[in-house]
């Protein structure tokens, strides 16, 4: 059973929203969420649809997706999805994992988001797959009707760390160096 702070979510979502507002041009953004705060707090999931911006997935629970039996991540997936739908009326069209728990060798998880969503943006792009252009090949990257958003984790403190531009990196590191994430990998 996972914890949910329920004020914590709450003013998240202010301080979020209003950053949108401000600064941003009210541009409506993509929340990610468990299926266990949809179930625990909806009428803050409700108000994100109500004002505008997307509810996608981000699996059921926040388990690390890693070692997961293919049938208990599908599972995690369709009650995700209903629960989702049950609060916003509509299904969910993005998930990203967890932590980015889904290494890139679980190809049957991957074969799973393209069969419940039209997009995902939980695979991790290595600068070297990067630079070698062969992740195009993976059928996330070639699926017709389907679109792969990759995380590209931008080397750090000269490559001993790689930081990825959400999750817990977004309250670890300090605005600027957020932004340089983000900006890394719109280049990329």
């Amino acid at each position: 059973q996972e914890v949910v702070n329920e004020e914590a979510l709450w003013l998240s979502y202010e301080v979020i929203n209003n950053f949108s507002k401000l600064k941003l041009d009210s541009k409506k953004l993509t929340f990610f969420t468990t299926g266990t705060v949809v179930k625990t707090l909806p009428s803050l999931v409700k108000k994100i649809q109500e004002d505008g911006h997307e509810v996608a997935s981000h699996y059921f629970y926040h388990d690390l997706m890693t070692n997961q039996d293919i049938k208990k991540v599908e599972e995690n997936f369709v009650k995700s999805i209903e629960a989702i739908e049950a609060v916003t009326g509509e299904v969910p069209k993005g998930f990203r994992a967890p932590a980015f728990s889904i290494p890139t060798t679980r190809k049957d998880i991957f074969e799973l988001i393209i069969k419940y969503f039209e997009y995902d943006s939980s695979y991790v792009l290595l600068s070297k797959e990067l630079l070698s252009n062969e992740y195009k090949n993976n059928k996330i990257f070639c699926e017709k009707g389907f679109s792969e958003f990759p995380i590209v984790p931008m080397p750090y403190l000269n490559g001993r760390l790689n930081i990825k531009s959400g999750g817990t990196f977004l309250r670890v590191f300090p605005k600027h160096v957020i932004k340089k994430v983000m900006d890394f990998n719109a280049m990329n």
